[in-house]
């Protein structure tokens, strides 16, 4: 009802079309191929898209794959966080009902990954942190040093004659 509302009148509903969702990874987690192995039209294993997908909601989970989407749902649900699937309780296959599949007719798993660092040869050598990591070094250092500084000269002040 409220995206009538925002259309003008006589307006045409839209057509059906690609869905563009961001999700974290915490809540999606993509497998993808080797890319060593991967000979353009010899082998299926391309590095731009994945092979599949998983993204869990709650109880809800969706699977997806190059033909389509499998909705899956859980009776059971860890409540604090996704690590909680590892429990037997949650994680046996008596916990779990299929429910359909959706054909998505895309070709293949439609999950893109953002990647915010890019090198032009695909190789990627650093993450995000690991740049920071020797400055924060080097600023505890400098902080530890200052410290150790401030103390013994505290100490000498407070017992010399």
């Amino acid at each position: 009802m409220p995206s009538q509302a925002l259309a003008p009148a006589g307006a045409e509903k839209p057509a059906k079309g690609a869905v563009i969702r961001c999700l974290t990874p915490r809540k999606l987690t993509a497998l993808y191929g080797d890319p060593i192995e991967w000979v353009p039209g010899v082998t299926p294993v391309d590095t731009d898209w994945p092979i599949a997908a998983l993204e869990v909601n709650g109880n809800a989970i969706r699977l997806y794959d190059e033909e389509g989407v499998h909705f899956v749902g859980a009776l059971r649900a860890p409540n604090e966080s996704v690590l909680g699937w590892k429990d037997p309780e949650y994680s046996h296959v008596d916990n779990f009902r299929y429910i359909e599949a959706r054909p998505h007719e895309v070709g293949v798993c439609p999950v893109v990954r953002y990647r915010d660092r890019w090198q032009l040869d695909g190789d990627e050598v650093m993450g995000i942190i690991e740049p920071l990591l020797q400055i924060q070094a080097r600023i505890d250092e400098t902080v530890y040093e200052s410290l150790v500084s401030q103390y013994f000269t505290a100490f000498t002040q407070r017992w010399s004659p």
